[in-house]
């Protein structure tokens, strides 16, 4: 009995999500298609010249989640153990840090149980100041150096968006210029694939600077590769204003976390 009720829990809130995505389409106006992203494999021309090392070793560690609220924790994993092989040897570490022992090791803002079936006192998830948290947690639980976390919330509704814009994109440029930094992204994956409009989360992997395209890590299981998106598009998903629905467990928009090193 408590099975089936789990059940029908999930099936309510999955199609309120889907009602809720499309009505977000209509009022929005925002087309609903999957040509968005492009996948890496169609569009090398970034890697017909030499991608940076962070890069090559960011695609070399992507981890993908272990269940569908897991992205803090598979993009976190990516971050660190990419941090491990570009700060120091890997080959000085035995074994890659594990999502199930990060949140072992992680109690910050009890991580582990918001990645439960039922979350944490109903939350499930990390909005995404709780995920600068988590961040800085992890960093300095496995004792990676870093100068700072930065935590950059998005809202459109923000007075200052245009300047806010401008330093997103300062900030990806150096993270590709100079590799002394890191950004993990918390969007609307709808923006970028199509699909639920949900808060998702999924490291940046490259910048490139001539044709104004992110590289996103996506950590989702479903999705076949890694993909690049327009730098507007990947503002847009960002600062995406999500629905009653979704607001109801804090999440309210989006933004970034930037690791610098």
């Amino acid at each position: 009995m408590k099975k089936c009720f789990s059940r029908l829990k999930f099936f309510i809130r999955y199609y309120s999500l889907v009602l809720q995505s499309r009505l977000d389409l209509l009022l929005k106006r925002y087309p609903f298609v999957k040509d968005r992203s492009i996948p890496i494999s169609k569009n090398d021309l970034y890697f017909q010249e030499t991608p940076t090392k962070l890069t090559r070793i960011l695609l070399s560690n992507l981890t993908i989640q272990f269940n569908g609220a897991a992205c803090s924790v598979a993009s976190t994993v990516t971050v660190l153990n990419s941090l491990r092989e570009f700060l120091y040897k890997k080959s000085c570490f035995e074994t890659p840090i594990t999502q199930r022992e990060l949140l072992e090791r992680v109690k910050t803002i009890h991580w582990k149980e918001r990645m439960g079936e039922n979350g944490y006192k109903g939350r499930r998830g990390l909005p995404v100041r709780e995920l600068g948290l988590v961040v800085n947690a992890s960093l300095n639980e496995y004792d990676l150096a870093h100068q700072e976390v930065k935590t950059i919330p998005l809202l459109k509704k923000m007075p200052n968006l245009d300047q806010l814009k401008k330093e997103l994109l300062e900030d990806l440029i150096c993270f590709e210029n100079n590799s002394e930094s890191l950004i993990i992204a918390h969007f609307n994956q709808a923006v970028f694939i199509g699909d639920l409009h949900v808060p998702h989360i999924s490291p940046v992997g490259a910048f490139d600077i001539k044709q104004n395209q992110v590289l996103m890590l996506d950590v989702d299981p479903e999705v076949n590769s890694p993909y690049w998106v327009s730098f507007d598009t990947f503002f847009n998903g960002l600062t995406w204003e999500y629905n009653r629905l979704m607001q109801k467990y804090g999440y309210n928009g989006g933004g970034y976390i930037k690791i610098l090193l």
